[in-house]
């Protein structure tokens, strides 16, 4: 086992307890009323949790080779360990039969590493100049702005009033209509990947129009993801930025100093901004909902998607949407949309078999963005993957396809792979899967 190996298992641990502290410390007592209650199972449990928290650094990726590193590292840090605790606090029942739930994690998470490790795919280089990718995603994003303004009359960044303007906007914005079509498409895909592209390649006019987008959507719709987003590509690019090799160790070290942060505000500061906004909501919440998801359907009819894509084909299972169905439940309040990761949403519509099949799905979509970077834009597709991560962290992998922009956002990534890649050869090409821009060769064919 290597240095940095061993370096990174030990910020791992570290992250392990602080957010263990954290949550003992704030999360438990400020936000109890939604179940993030405190009751720490055997000593034996705790000891096994910390143990199966560390299993998954040993495989995974220490360096940024592929895009998709990204997204197993955000999955290790927002769902695989504070699964290894979690559970035991919020669900009702012994420790021994809560034990399968970290388990099944644990291996999901292991053979989804394995599936996103496979050889890369080999895709048709596209033809299409990128510089006219670039202006038509500049002018459909001032469009859309344009018209996301409209509706919403001014600009407004206050966080205060966030649920009155989410409230406000379902009667403006209906499904099917364009005014729904703009904010999704501005808020996952089109504005983030302006973003991106105005970080890495230093292009101020797609860095002010993305931004705007975001600012437009946020004003309009309230949506926290959109006023964070920016700052959380700003901090990926950071990561991502000079040494690659030690991504691993930055990312985690990145993730304890975010922890720290928090608890230090609310014991020093008696505040919980931080815990409120980072801590409770990203890395805390989707394993209190996969809780809550395992379960209530462990015991209870499954859902087979009959609220989803095969409502025309199969009865409902339930009278609300699974959201709202554990909304009601768990928060005595239908109007709770108690949304859930990737997992928690297979295990509700097919039992684990379906956990599985979901992971077997998204270790190939992994795949096919590490092959669609492989000539294109790199850097741009990590930042991408990392916000992918927040959406599968906190919903289902069919509904991010179309609801959540993946696919778009997917399309737009292989429109700016570089066409004149093809003439480089695939053994060239093969040396370049770990960051395009690191090869001289593409690098002059590109100038």
């Amino acid at each position: 086992m290597t240095k940095q190996r061993i370096s990174i298992l030990a910020w791992s641990a570290v992250y392990y307890l602080l957010l263990n502290w954290s949550y003992r410390t704030i999360e438990s007592v400020v936000f109890g009323s939604i179940g993030l209650h405190y009751a720490p199972p055997p000593h034996f449990y705790i000891l096994l949790g910390i143990a199966m928290a560390l299993v998954p650094v040993v495989w995974l990726p220490t360096s940024l080779d592929r895009p998709s590193a990204v997204c197993l590292w955000m999955f290790y840090m927002m769902l695989v360990a504070p699964l290894m605790f979690v559970p035991f606090h919020v669900i009702d029942r012994p420790p021994l039969e809560i034990l399968p739930l970290p388990l099944t994690i644990l291996v999901l998470f292991g053979l989804l590493s394995w599936v996103q490790a496979r050889p890369l795919m080999t895709l048709p280089i596209t033809r299409i100049d990128r510089k006219a990718v670039h202006v038509v995603l500049l002018l459909i994003s001032i469009a859309l702005t344009c018209l996301v303004m409209s509706m919403a009359k001014k600009v407004d960044l206050s966080l205060e009033d966030v649920y009155e303007r989410r409230f406000a906007a379902r009667e403006i914005v209906q499904p099917r209509t364009m005014i729904a079509y703009a904010v999704t498409i501005l808020s996952t895909s089109l504005g983030p990947i302006l973003v991106c592209l105005g970080y890495v390649r230093k292009r101020w006019d797609m860095l002010a129009i993305g931004l705007f987008g975001l600012v437009s959507v946020f004003s309009l719709s309230g949506a926290k993801t959109n006023f964070f987003m920016p700052l959380f590509l700003l901090a990926m690019f950071a990561l991502m930025s000079g040494n690659r090799r030690a991504f691993g160790q930055k990312i985690v070290f990145a993730g304890c100093c975010l922890v720290l942060l928090s608890i230090f505000e609310f014991t020093q500061l008696d505040s919980f901004f931080v815990s409120n906004y980072f801590v409770r909501r990203e890395l805390l919440v989707p394993s209190l909902l996969t809780s809550f998801y395992w379960d209530f359907f462990k015991d209870n009819p499954h859902v087979y998607y009959s609220d989803g894509f095969l409502r025309w084909l199969i009865s409902p299972q339930y009278d609300l949407p699974t959201a709202r169905l554990i909304g009601e439940v768990r928060f005595h309040s239908f109007e709770a949309n108690a949304n859930a990761n990737f997992w928690a949403s297979a295990f509700a519509n097919f039992g684990y078999t379906g956990m599985v099949l979901t992971t077997l799905a998204l270790g190939t979509l992994l795949r096919l963005i590490d092959s669609i970077a492989r000539n294109g834009e790199f850097l741009v597709t990590s930042l991408v993957v990392g916000m992918c991560a927040i959406t599968w962290s906190n919903g289902a992998l069919e509904t991010s396809m179309l609801s959540n922009g993946v696919a778009l956002s997917l399309a737009i990534l292989y429109l700016l792979r570089a066409p004149s890649a093809a003439r480089i050869g695939d053994h060239a090409a093969r040396k370049i899967a770990n960051g395009p821009e690191r090869h001289p060769r593409l690098q002059q064919v590109r100038a």
